[in-house]
């Protein structure tokens, strides 16, 4: 049986996660990272 389909609101807390493989950096340096963040507090 399917679980019910998240309610979707403006004011809800959400729980963001970026993760890499492995070894592998996540981010190139910090601009990279902030750019990163800028792009998570716009959308």
């Amino acid at each position: 049986m399917p679980r019910i389909a998240r309610q979707k609101k403006e004011d809800a807390i959400f729980h963001v996660m970026a993760r890499s493989i492995s070894e592998v950096d996540l981010f190139n340096d910090n601009q990279d990272k902030a750019c990163y963040l800028d792009l998570v507090k716009k959308y």
